[in-house]
């Protein structure tokens, strides 16, 4: 009897705490769908690791109905399917799901969330994909004339920015699975719950040939204004791999700071997060990329390591 009280009352707290959200996501007039969707699916996580998916529907149909009364149709998507992405995550930690399994299956809810709201169904959900694509060739062409950048004469301005809306929907859905991983695992941790441990720093590397492949794309990229003769096509998918490359060398010139910082300067822990704040600024970014392609690509990972 006393489980069975205190799954009601877990229940309804999970049921509040999403209540809540959706109330202040509508006083803010959507703000949170925006920049704090990543919450939602937190409180069905710790429900679906504790008393498991089968008991989680309960929650989840309240939030629905509760979504249906506060809220409107997008936040009805967004929260139906961060729910699902909650009671998915819990019953993976549950059943023993390594830390890879659990990231990947959030990245793919978030991906989808995002896809669908803001590319397949984006007139249902109040988006005007053609007036914004308009407005960002607007805006890129202006900067192009300020800053005396030539643009490839080839270049489809509309493929391309549909590529880069596309890209992006998909690059926000995988901050998001992040975020929401590592939130839960830190979550779940302060629960006494047993969660898989977390792959150090140190050991996350990509094959060097894609280490390559991003580098070429970032170099390939900058300069694609000069040949005129390539299709527009192929000028689109170098542009955009050159954005993902650069992205990918990024974070790994990223990772070679903290993991740097983690080995040298372990003590100078204020010190450290105001020089990796500095390294994000835009000024800095082409040099991370440089120390990404190097940290894969050499033995730095090995001397910074002492190995």
């Amino acid at each position: 009897m006393n489980n069975s009280v205190r799954k009601i009352t877990d229940g309804a707290m999970m049921v509040a705490l999403i209540g809540l959200f959706l109330f202040l996501n509508r006083q803010l007039a959507g703000l949170l769908d925006l920049y704090a969707a990543w919450l939602v699916p937190l409180p069905m996580v710790m429900y679906a690791v504790k008393y498991g998916w089968k008991s989680a529907l309960v929650p989840f149909v309240s939030v629905i109905f509760l979504s249906f009364i506060i809220a409107g149709p997008q936040t009805w998507f967004y929260v139906i399917t961060a729910c699902v992405c909650g009671v998915v995550y819990g019953q993976g930690v549950k059943s023993g799901w390594n830390n890879l399994r659990l990231m990947l299956t959030t990245m793919i809810f978030t991906i989808l969330s995002n896809l669908i709201t803001t590319v397949l169904f984006a007139s249902f959900f109040g988006y005007d994909i053609a007036m914004e694509i308009s407005e960002m060739g607007k805006m890129m062409t202006q900067m192009s004339d300020n800053f005396n950048l030539q643009l490839p004469s080839g270049l489809d301005m509309t493929g391309f920015l549909k590529m880069i809306f596309v890209l992006s929907a998909v690059l926000t859905g995988v901050m998001e699975g992040i975020i929401v991983h590592l939130l839960s695992n830190f979550m779940l941790k302060r629960m006494k719950i047993k969660v898989a441990p977390p792959k150090p720093l140190s050991e996350i590397m990509i094959p060097k040939w894609l280490a390559y492949v991003c580098f070429f794309l970032f170099i390939g990229s900058n300069f694609v204004g000069q040949f005129t003769t390539l299709p527009p096509l192929v000028t689109e998918l170098i542009l955009v791999g050159g954005v993902l490359g650069a992205l990918v060398l990024v974070f790994f010139g990223y990772l070679c700071c903290l993991v740097y910082g983690a080995v040298r300067y372990h003590k100078n822990v204020a010190l450290y997060i105001i020089l990796l704040t500095f390294l994000l600024l835009p000024i800095m970014l082409p040099l991370l990329a440089i120390v990404g392609f190097l940290y894969v690509t050499t033995d730095m990972r090995q001397k910074i390591l002492g190995r």
